[in-house]
């Protein structure tokens, strides 16, 4: 669909091969060629199967109920992509996908530099073809530690800062949302941190360490945390299965084994516990933990606790004498979270831990 030289692929089909990015000028500026590309894709997940360009139907027998279809991921960092050329190529794609599967949702952006431009220029309603469904914004965004640092304290308050700023931008971006499209649903289609010997290179004799793990997963939790008062509608974990050269640092599963992580159980956890309708009250954001207080629907009281160190901390709770726990935490590590119950209205939290605490009346 780019106009490029040759590529040449790899001999090995195991090979991670990075360079299908090329190219900045599309061979058809029309963008039948796009729209026609991606009709058929959503034809062979959703309606049993496609047509290609020769004539020649292909069948797959998939009929799956997709919900939501996100128009590219991360568009700046590729073919040279400028907010207007992502308009046209959402407007066109999403007309196409609409004609086969007029019930999927569609999700703009993908954005990992979050300017303020593509913003605007995405919820711009003005700035897009006459009729063109607007409904989401995603965004990414990711806690990159100084890579000469191998403190896991430091790498955990850098990443813990990193998200802090996230914030500010969330803020900024919310205040756009206000002005251009209230209507329009936010939300974070990858949120996560990456260890750069483990990210898109091979290092050899690198290996990730349990902490990091258990500390990745509170950095997220703590992002669910600071956003609940925030009007975003979806948070999502990334990713689901990385390996050596493909962002292992990413993974919510062991690539090895299969099994699950602490980023995997924290995320586990906080579905469980919160879900639509929750309501937020109080919090309280220190520089050694965060805490936020939630009311669900039925009424029950939770609270979220982060411990964004490496040391334990133990808290006086204010109006709690008794309840029960449920803690992820180093001891804890790949496996789901333990529950203890807690008498008095102190808790102890251990390094890096993400606790829910649930008083009992």
């Amino acid at each position: 669909m780019w106009i490029s030289g040759q590529n040449k692929y790899p001999s090995d089909v195991n090979e991670i091969d990075f360079r299908y990015n090329q190219g900045t000028q599309l061979r058809d500026p029309s963008m039948t060629e796009i729209a026609d590309y991606y009709r058929r894709i959503v034809n062979w997940y959703v309606n049993g199967g496609f047509t290609d360009e020769c004539g020649t139907y292909h069948y797959s027998g998939h009929h799956w109920p997709i919900e939501l279809w996100e128009v590219l991921n991360e568009p700046e960092l590729e073919h040279q992509f400028t907010p207007e050329l992502y308009n046209k190529f959402y407007d066109a794609i999403t007309a196409a996908i609409r004609e086969v599967a007029p019930k999927i949702q569609f999700v703009g952006g993908g954005l990992i530099n979050k300017t303020i431009d593509w913003v605007e220029t995405f919820m711009d309603s003005s700035k897009h073809t006459p009729g063109t469904e607007l409904g989401w914004l995603s965004y990414h965004h990711y806690g990159w530690p100084d890579p000469n640092v191998t403190d896991e304290q430091e790498q955990a308050t850098s990443s813990f800062q990193q998200m802090d700023d996230f914030i500010l931008q969330v803020q900024k971006i919310n205040q756009v949302r206000a002005r251009l499209n209230p209507g329009m649903r936010i939300g974070f289609g990858e949120i996560g941190t990456i260890l750069q010997k483990a990210g898109i290179h091979i290092t050899p004799g690198y290996v990730i360490s349990d902490e990091y793990w258990v500390w990745s997963a509170s950095v997220f939790a703590y992002v669910f945390a600071k956003t609940s008062g925030l009007d975003i509608d979806a948070i999502a974990q990334s990713q689901l299965d990385g390996y050596p050269g493909q962002f292992e640092s990413v993974s919510m599963v062991d690539y090895r084994t299969a099994e699950p992580n602490a980023r995997y159980r924290v995320l586990e956890m906080l579905q469980k516990n919160f879900q639509a309708g929750i309501s937020f009250t109080t919090s309280a954001d220190e520089k050694a933990y965060h805490a936020q207080a939630y009311r669900t629907v039925d009424g029950q009281r939770k609270l979220l606790l982060i411990n964004k160190t490496a040391q334990n901390h133990t808290l006086t709770i204010s109006s709690f004498n008794q309840g029960q726990a449920q803690i992820c935490d180093v001891s804890s590590g790949s496996n789901p979270h333990r529950t203890e119950i807690v008498q008095g209205d102190e808790i102890t939290l251990t390094p890096f831990a993400t606790v829910i605490l649930i008083p009992s009346c």
